[in-house]
C-alpha cells in the first residue's frame, strides 16, 4: 500500500514544471523553492539569518518524500547532498502529467 500524494508534493511538481530550469533550490532554514521565486513580505518573520521567506516553498520533508517516490533527484551541482539542487526525473514528469489528466476528470463533491 502506497502513501497518498500530498498537495505539497503536487505543488512542488507544478512549480518545478513551470520554473525555467525545473529545479528545487535549497534555502537557509530548511526551505526549498524554485529559482526566481519572489519573497513574501515578512510581517515580523524572516527565515534563518534574517533572510526573507520565499512566496512559495516546501520543506525538506516534502523534498525527501519526492525523492522516495523517485520524482526528483540530485542535480549534482554541489558535493553536499543537503545543499544540492533537486531536478525532476522522468517519473516525476509522468506523475505531474497524470495529475493534470485526473484533476480535470475528477467529479467535484457538492
Amino acid at each position: 500500500m502506497s502513501t497518498p500524494v500530498s498537495k505539497h508534493q503536487i505543488q512542488a511538481l507544478l512549480h518545478m514544471s513551470a520554473s525555467p530550469d525545473g529545479r528545487l533550490i535549497p534555502q537557509r532554514g530548511g526551505y526549498w523553492t524554485v529559482r526566481g521565486m519572489e519573497s513574501k513580505p515578512s510581517r515580523g518573520f524572516t527565515g534563518l539569518g534574517g533572510t526573507p521567506r520565499p512566496a512559495w516553498y516546501v520543506t525538506t520533508l516534502t523534498v525527501r518524500a519526492l525523492e522516495r517516490r523517485q520524482w526528483v533527484e540530485r542535480a549534482r551541482v554541489v558535493a553536499e547532498p543537503w545543499q544540492d539542487e533537486r531536478q525532476l526525473t522522468e517519473k516525476g514528469r509522468e506523475a505531474y502529467k497524470q495529475h493534470l489528466l485526473t484533476r480535470d476528470n475528477t467529479p467535484k463533491e457538492s
